[in-house]
């Protein structure tokens, strides 16, 4: 269902016949497009987090760097104790070196056919699988070290000096620095409703200097399907579209998404409504010599308006006297 539709079904009128009464002063709208300004607040932060972990099993023996640390591509960040490993890796490198020998010589002496081709499909079985574990080992020792994949902040530590980690288990939780920050914040019903995904917004850094200071551009990439049960607010998430000048994880932003409606709305004046409750208003219009109440939910509210859905081109509201009208419902 659209929202017009929606709209439309909770507006309800009463038609009271009679002249327009001298005294009553109307106004006259126009339906437009609207186009509004949603200001908020919002947070920069991180938009994907990413976990590093050892590939191989073992007890953690040095952390090189802690929560907030800056890392540059390829840097050692931790390491963990590879003595068994090392002695893996040469017990591996010493099976492998016998085996080849093994082989050698069997295949010298299939040549000179005193051993049977079993004998030197066993030999070269064995060189096989000893070669695998000398690779194994070699990982092993490869996986006992974690290096940055990319420049990241660390975010979060998640394991102490000397604990036994499986292979796997996250050390630490890190975020690229580059093209990785979002800014979050929230919306209310009415405010969702006039939004969509890619809806262009200006986020600036100076809260205190909002439209004034220095500001990004961004996008809208992500709404929540449903609300929050404890707040009512939906959460979205825009994307910024060029590099963070000034910022970090965190920071407080001002954000504003300027956009305009598919739908015609009028712009409503305080003084043409004649009573609110709850998300509704009440105005009254006059048409062909008659006054009706006209009953609905705004689409938008501003500073000046409210912006009801046209289902016209034009529209005549009282915007004042009231009391000379016997209006009841």
């Amino acid at each position: 269902m659209s929202l017009r539709a929606f709209l439309l079904q909770i507006t309800w009128v009463i038609f009271l016949p009679m002249n327009a009464h001298a005294d009553v002063e109307l106004i006259d709208l126009q339906s437009h497009k609207l186009e509004y300004k949603i200001q908020r607040n919002g947070v920069l932060d991180f938009k994907h987090l990413t976990n590093l972990s050892f590939r191989t099993s073992g007890f953690l023996q040095r952390l090189e760097v802690e929560e907030g640390d800056m890392l540059e591509l390829g840097q050692e960040i931790a390491r963990l104790d590879d003595t068994d490993l090392q002695a893996n890796l040469y017990s591996a490198q010493a099976s492998y070196r016998k085996a080849s020998g093994d082989l050698k010589r069997a295949k010298e002496l299939f040549k000179k056919k005193t051993v049977s081709e079993d004998f030197l499909e066993l030999a070269i079985r064995d060189e096989r699988n000893s070669k695998t574990n000398l690779e194994l080992a070699k990982y092993d020792i490869e996986s006992a070290v974690i290096v940055a994949p990319f420049s990241a902040a660390v975010v979060d530590r998640l394991v102490q000096p000397g604990e036994l980690l499986p292979a796997g288990n996250p050390a630490y939780q890190v975020a690229a620095l580059d093209d990785n920050y979002v800014v979050k914040l929230e919306l209310t019903q009415d405010e969702r409703r006039l939004v969509s995904l890619g809806d262009k917004a200006q986020v600036f850094f100076d809260v205190a200097k909002a439209n004034n200071g220095q500001s990004v551009a961004a996008q809208i990439t992500k709404i929540t399907a449903r609300a929050d049960p404890v707040s009512g607010m939906f959460f979205i998430e825009l994307t910024i579209e060029q590099a963070v000048p000034v910022g970090f994880a965190g920071q407080w932003v001002n954000v504003s998404i300027n956009g305009r409606s598919e739908e015609e709305v009028f712009a409503v004046p305080f003084a043409a409504i004649s009573k609110m409750k709850d998300l509704n208003v009440t105005m009254v219009e006059f048409r062909e010599n008659s006054y009706q109440i006209i009953e609905t939910r705004p689409l938008y509210i501003d500073q000046e308006f409210f912006y009801v859905t046209a289902a016209s081109k034009s529209i005549s509201l009282v915007s004042n006297g009231w009391h000379l009208l016997d209006l009841q419902h």
